[in-house]
């Protein structure tokens, strides 16, 4: 190949110069970027170019000032000069090492390998002067478009006063660490004039002024006079669209004391092809230069690691990003950070979680110790929605609070735990079923039996809790309703949510929609605050309610739009919201019936009768009232369990109707326990042979007679007239009539009073 030598060492007409392309450290390869053969002759240091052939295609002056050997002597010729002069025998050269790997020659000469890059220390001898001279000799590949080796490169610099304390160095290394630990460079930015509009506060241990006391001001305030001209031409020399480095020797005039000398060092600031300002550092010139090479090599290390770790990295200042990766913008499928800084820390985080993560980094700004850890939903750019784990760190940024988050995408990680929450959800659930199917069983939930009716309302409620689908529990009073709504909810997937009781036939009629929608400040007399309703509060969970055939036709009509999903609105708000809500009705009426006589609109009752279930009154499950008997004195503080009553007793308790079921049979043990006496309300209803003398004869008393209830109650025609007086409205006719509702449907009922 023959070539032709510029006086700088570089043959420019080299075409397998010209052609070696430039890589990035990936490997690969940057169009348009300039050509080795541009650079290689302006290196500071000794520098050398291969081909694959391992002939030097490249030697710049700097190699023929260090190793006395002129390019004509080498170029387009071998390598054995050049070999015995730095190695001081024939041996492999680290660019043949660079481009053929010998883990073995390596491991042996003690080469570092750092990916392509190889490094070697060794020992010159200068053939002038004859002094050994400690060089650091590095090489690495050059590959072509194609990622094929086509050349390799390798440079030299003289580390030799590095090494000479290289001993001293080690026997201090605590107090070396120290120093570097504390050294404090001056980060600052200047517009295009030279005023200062940006700098860190390490400058007032450099000259005494604190940042504010410079920032506005022009620089030139704070040079030396003698080195403002020379300082003026640096500025106005990289005023180009080349960047420039601007790394000079000045000297600062200080609040108090001498001048102190700087490295200045400034790179220009270009928007849109033109200079804006600057941007540099400052720092002292001995410590600059000692640690130049660690800093720079730090600085690609910080940057090669936030731009490639997988994680995004984050850095908000005033709840605003100031910084996001590359892998942060992937993860919002942004294509560049620049759609990402300036806006808000929340701005991608769904809105249900936007305060929770305001609120999380607000603190931490203000030094609040506070969870560091945010796990919440996020939608991208696109509309996807991603399940995000952030870590958030306090840290300082230009002498303000900031914070630093690392975020990961757990979105599949979630789906797992959800999927295997469920499916344990469902073991569950399967679990219980089939130990319902076991036969001593006496329990479910808080509810108690085991005959055959109630075993048979075990297995609906099972069923019915494996559905969302409405519920509705028929009923006398005082079986337990509510208890079985409970159990249908507990055992249901809306378990972890809220399970809210409504008595209809409590609530006045004036505020029926107030209690159900809830209501804004305001909306009527009395409204001193904003109230949410019970459609709110059961939200995600399971809304009971007992005595649903109380709710008048016009609140039925718009229950019936909440609940089917058409939403509804608070009063005093023209807002509307919807209730992920299952409902469970109750009622000891026939719901026909009420359909007939006009009460309930029947498309209300097909919206909420889709599975029933018809709780058995005490009187058809006798075979519980042992059990029945030892838990309610168990839970009353009795010591006897129901085997140890006497027999005539629990003879008394079997004979009993029970019109008041379970809740009658609570209240006659709980006198029970407190008087030692057996006492029964509803004497007519009591079977011959009077159940009620014999049981107290059973019974041990203090007292030679009995304590007897006296039941006063309004009769049959009085009943009647205070009915058709309020058009059969039972709530109201129970108030004029001062008793409680379940009572004038027990007198109705023994009088065979009913409303068609």
């Amino acid at each position: 190949m023959s070539a032709m030598a510029t006086p700088g060492g570089f043959d420019v007409s080299a075409p397998d110069t010209k052609n070696i392309p430039y890589q990035d450290s990936q490997g690969n390869v940057v169009p348009n970027h300039p050509k080795p053969h541009h650079f290689i002759p302006h290196f500071p240091d000794p520098t050398i170019i291969f081909d694959k052939r391992m002939s030097i295609i490249a030697w710049n002056p700097a190699m023929e000032a260090f190793t006395g050997i002129s390019a004509g002597e080498v170029l387009g010729r071998a390598t054995d000069r050049y070999v015995t002069t730095i190695y001081g025998m024939r041996r492999p050269t680290l660019a043949e090492l660079a481009m053929t790997p010998d883990s073995a020659i390596e491991k042996r000469l003690g080469i570092e390998r750092h990916g392509d890059m190889v490094e070697e220390a060794l020992v010159f001898h200068d053939v002038s002067t004859g002094a050994g001279k400690t060089v650091s000799v590095k090489a690495g590949p050059i590959r072509d478009s194609d990622g094929l080796i086509i050349g390799a490169v390798e440079s030299l610099r003289d580390i030799s006063k590095f090494r000479s304390t290289e001993t001293t160095a080690h026997q201090s290394e605590e107090k070396y660490r120290q120093l570097v630990e504390n050294i404090r460079d001056v980060i600052f930015a200047v517009d295009r004039n030279g005023v200062v509009t940006s700098i860190s506060p390490a400058i007032k241990d450099v000259i005494g002024y604190s940042p504010e006391e410079i920032m506005g001001r022009h620089c030139a305030e704070f040079v030396h006079r003698e080195d403002l001209q020379r300082l003026r031409n640096r500025f106005d020399t990289t005023r180009s669209e080349v960047l420039q480095d601007m790394g000079h020797e000045y000297r600062l005039m200080p609040r108090h004391g001498d001048t102190r000398w700087v490295l200045f060092s400034c790179r220009p600031i270009h928007e849109n092809d033109a200079v804006v300002g600057y941007s540099g550092i400052l720092s002292d010139v001995t410590e600059r230069k000692e640690k130049e090479k660690t800093l720079c090599e730090r600085e690609e290390l910080y940057r090669t690691l936030t731009e490639n770790v997988n994680e995004g990295v984050v850095l908000y200042v005033d709840r605003k990003i100031l910084f996001a990766n590359g892998s942060f913008s992937a993860l919002m499928d942004c294509s560049d950070a620049e759609e990402i800084i300036g806006g808000s820390a929340h701005a991608f985080v769904r809105d249900d979680y936007k305060v929770k993560l305001q609120n999380r980094i607000r603190e931490l700004e203000g030094g609040v110790c506070g969870k560091n850890r945010f796990r919440g939903p996020c939608i991208t750019k696109s509309g996807r929605e991603i399940w995000v784990d952030a870590r958030h760190n306090r840290i300082q940024w230009n002498g303000r609070p900031a914070v630093l988050a690392t975020i990961r995408d757990i979105t599949e990680d979630r789906r797992r735990v959800v999927a295997v929450k469920r499916e344990a959800g469902n073991l569950k659930q399967e679990n219980i079923r089939l130990r319902s199917f076991m036969k001593d069983r006496y329990r479910l939930d808080d509810i108690i039996g085991k005959s055959p009716a109630m075993q048979s309302v075990y297995e609906i409620i099972y069923r019915a809790a494996e559905s969302d689908a409405p519920v509705i529990i028929y009923g006398e009073s005082g079986t337990g309703k509510e208890l079985v709504a409970r159990a249908v909810h507990r055992m249901s997937a809306r378990r972890d949510g809220a399970f809210v009781p409504v008595n209809c036939g409590a609530i006045p009629e004036n505020l029926l929609e107030s209690e159900f929608f809830g209501h804004k400040k305001g909306a009527f007399t009395g409204a001193t605050i904003n109230k949410s309703g019970y459609l709110d509060v059961s939200d995600g969970g399971s809304l009971f309610l007992d005595e649903v055939g109380e709710i008048s036709l016009n609140m039925q009509v718009k229950l019936l739009r909440a609940i089917e999903g058409n939403g509804y609105s608070p009063l005093g708000s023209s807002e509307i919201k919807t209730s992920n809500v299952r409902i469970i009705a109750a009622t000891n009426r026939r719901l026909i019936d009420l359909i007939q006589d006009g009460s309930m609109r029947e498309d209300f009752f097909y919206r909420i009768h889709i599975l029933p279930i018809s709780v058995p009154p005490l009187r058809k499950r006798k075979d519980d009232i042992p059990l029945l008997v030892e838990h309610f004195l168990q839970k009353y503080g009795c010591d006897k369990p129901a085997h140890g009553i006497p027999g005539r007793v629990m003879d008394a308790l079997f004979a009993y109707d029970w019109p008041g079921n379970v809740r009658e049979l609570e209240n006659v043990l709980n006198r029970y326990v407190t008087f030692r006496q057996l006492d029964f309300i509803h004497v007519a209803s009591e079977p011959a042979g009077d159940c009620r003398h014999t049981s107290a004869d059973a019974v041990e008393t203090a007292g030679e007679t009995e304590k007897n209830e006296v039941v006063h109650a309004p009769g049959k025609d009085v009943i009647l007239n205070v009915l058709h007086k309020n058009q059969w409205h039972r709530a109201r006719a129970a108030s004029e009539l001062g008793i409680s509702r379940n009572t004038l449907y027990r007198r109705m009922k023994r009088y065979g009073i009913n409303h068609w």
